[in-house]
């Protein structure tokens, strides 16, 4: 049902158990919708999905998330990349099992709707049951035969820098990798065990034999699987560690440091305790293409028989001596697990806190990191090519005769338009940067125009105030400035000067040449402007098909209650055909019939509250952005006479054409000047 589902990815979500592998999580979300899809059934006739296409959709998946990663800044629907990719690989992949699902059609096919022109449904069509079987075995056996061909081959990768070529069996490189993809046990009492051993062997004054016995101990657990464990006083034997046959748990009675001889830390006899007991661990899974189920039958069977022969071989009921006899007797569990697998761990083990020492060394003296060639080894299309085609032969393995399958591909959904927030940003930043611009230009050329006409200035405002020919009320400073900067740009003045000749006025394009050459490059007042918006660019939250205020939930991430919306709508329109035998009126005999379904069906279950984990999102109006005020430049001096003096000697003559100041010839009668002297 679908609220296992969303409790199970809610609850792996904010454990953080797949943050740093988003593969495997594309796996697990792809493993719990088909656990879902299976709970279900069709709308008629209530037969559920057997076998579906798990990593055909935990693929599609993958590259949706690929894609994800890549959109850097920019908003990306996740649920448009998935929708119809993930849910097409998974059902056109998908086959329909022989029987009704008895939670849905308890009676079987005899209460199902008849098939068209029958009078009532029997049972599964036999050829079509032999037939999917044979479909099935022979692409296990294809897949089985690549498998072989690749156990054969030995691949070689390219040595890079200080790390030279080495040789790997491809097979068992792939299958330790895909070992190494196993999930440490989320339950309270497993994370205590392993960080216990963790925080002890990796502590920081931890020695080298230390950390090389954690890196041991993860390797081993990689290629066998990590065991879910408690640690306890004492089990239902006494202080003697036990395995629980239902769970799989090893539940661990650590021993007691002895009165004399060598004390050891807890964390190394716990270890020893999990290496002593985890051979049990490793029976129970030694069959993964069965179920958990019929993993435990058997597991349970093994232990019966080793009970009933210890009863048998035991005078007077001793257990304890018939426990012990058990342990020494070839064949049985126990022997298996101590005197077999145990000295076989212990052995592996040992060569892996070797590895680890002997790669330290190497990675001190050369450079050489272990993780890094795992990385580059990872990544060698061969050894990729090996772990899809040991996947695909896994999920092969577990495909069960079926009477029918999906027929057509997903219905479209046009999904909203995001809106671009990278071009939000961009657009934000320009718009910014120019008014910006703008306002650094203008704080920063006045000025420096005001410099170079500083003594063309300074000789009009002398000669208006000394000629009588321009009348009262004189014009300003401000006036004057227009007027030489309107004549060099050959725009008529707002004014008029009679009788005032301006000698080598700088033409217009020498005028600019001059401010290019002493004013700030775009490049300088660009970075200006960067400077001067820091802070002030819009960062507007990613937003999904969900608004982005809301606080996060299981309605707000689109990969819970949005997908399962989804989910339920896509299933809408599942459509497909089942072949059956059935009853046709009489005398006719039963015969085979076929049946169409159109939709499909999941429980909903019971509510699944929100974890108190809640992230409340930024609200951002990006509506609003306005250009802030920017703070005004110092404002230049007062040019004194002596100033105008010294710019003719610095800066005008040395770049401006031929400007002298004289006394023009105004034709005016020159008024007296008062003695000052």
């Amino acid at each position: 049902m679908w609220a296992t589902f969303k409790l199970n990815v809610l609850s792996a979500m904010v454990t953080g158990k797949f943050k740093n592998d988003p593969d495997k999580f594309a796996e697990f979300y792809a493993e719990e919708y088909d656990r879902a899809i299976k709970s279900g059934g069709d709308l008629l006739y209530g037969v559920n999905v057997i076998n579906g296409n798990v990593k055909g959709m935990a693929d599609a998946i993958k590259i949706a998330f690929k894609k994800g990663t890549e959109s850097v800044g920019s908003n990306f629907n996740i649920l448009q990349e998935i929708y119809p990719a993930a849910f097409d690989a998974y059902w056109l992949g998908a086959e329909m099992a022989p029987l009704p699902n008895p939670l849905i059609k308890p009676g079987g096919w005899q209460s199902t709707p008849p098939a068209p022109g029958t009078i009532q449904n029997i049972g599964p069509e036999p050829t079509t049951i032999a037939a999917t079987t044979a479909a099935h075995k022979a692409e296990q056996e294809a897949l089985q035969k690549l498998e072989d061909e690749m156990k054969k081959i030995e691949v070689t990768i390219p040595g890079t820098g200080l790390i030279p070529p080495i040789t790997l069996p491809l097979y068992d490189t792939a299958q330790k990798i895909i070992n190494d993809e196993a999930v440490l046990p989320s339950d309270k009492k497993s994370e205590e065990f392993y960080n216990e051993l963790k925080n002890y062997f990796t502590r920081p004054d931890a020695s080298v034999t230390d950390r090389a016995k954690w890196y041991a101990f993860q390797k081993l657990n990689e290629e066998y699987g990590y065991a879910p464990v408690a640690v306890r006083n004492r089990t239902i034997v006494g202080k003697r560690s036990i395995t629980n046959p239902f769970s799989g748990r090893l539940n661990l009675v650590v021993d007691d440091n002895p009165k004399s001889g060598e004390i050891r830390p807890f964390a190394e006899r716990l270890l020893d305790q999990y290496m002593i007991e985890y051979g049990h661990y490793i029976q129970l899974n030694q069959n993964q293409d069965a179920s958990k189920l019929e993993r435990t039958k058997e597991f349970l069977g093994d232990l019966a028989g080793d009970y009933t022969n210890m009863i048998k071989n035991t005078k007077g009921l001793n257990l304890q001596d018939a426990y012990t006899k058990n342990y020494s007797t070839p064949g049985s569990l126990e022997y298996d697990a101590h005197k077999v697998i145990q000295p076989e761990l212990q052995a592996k083990f040992d060569k892996n806190v070797q590895d680890y020492i002997i790669s330290n060394i190497r990675e001190l003296t050369t450079g050489q990191s272990p993780s890094e060639l795992d990385i580059i080894i990872r990544n060698n299309p061969m050894i990729k090519n090996a772990i899809d085609v040991i996947k695909k032969l896994k999920q092969a393995k577990k495909k069960k005769p079926s009477i029918g399958k999906q027929v057509k591909k997903a219905l479209k959904i046009e999904f909203p338009e995001l809106p671009d927030r990278q071009k939000i940003i961009e657009e934000a930043k320009e718009k910014l940067l120019e008014e910006a611009t703008e306002e650094i230009k203008k704080q920063i050329i006045p000025p420096i125009e005001d410099i170079i006409l500083g003594p063309i200035y300074q000789y009009v405002q002398m000669a208006v105030a000394l000629l009588d020919s321009i009348p009262n009320p004189k014009p300003t400073l401000k006036q004057i400035k227009k007027f030489v900067k309107d004549t060099i740009n050959g725009i008529k003045p707002d004014i008029e000067l009679p009788g005032i000749e301006i000698p080598n006025l700088p033409k217009k394009e020498d005028f600019e040449k001059e401010l290019e050459r002493k004013s700030p490059t775009e490049e300088e007042i660009k970075a200006l402007a960067e400077d001067k918006i820091k802070g002030l660019i819009p960062d507007p939250p990613f937003i999904n098909v969900v608004p982005p205020t809301f606080t996060w939930s299981s309605k707000t991430n689109v990969m819970i209650d949005p997908f399962i919306q989804l989910a339920q709508i896509h299933l809408m329109g599942v459509n497909g055909q089942m072949m059956v035998m059935a009853q046709y009126p009489p005398p006719a005999p039963p015969a085979p019939a076929i049946i169409t379904y159109n939709g499909y069906q999941v429980k909903t279950g019971p509510p699944i509250p929100d974890f108190p984990t809640t992230v409340k999102f930024p609200e951002v109006d990006l509506g609003s952005i306005e250009l802030p005020e920017f703070p005004a430049l110092p404002e230049l001096p007062q040019l004194s006479v002596t100033d105008i003096a010294a710019s003719l000697v610095t800066s005008l003559a040395a770049s401006l054409p031929n400007v002298e100041i004289k006394t023009p010839n105004t034709n005016a009668k020159t008024p007296n000047i008062p003695n000052v002297g």
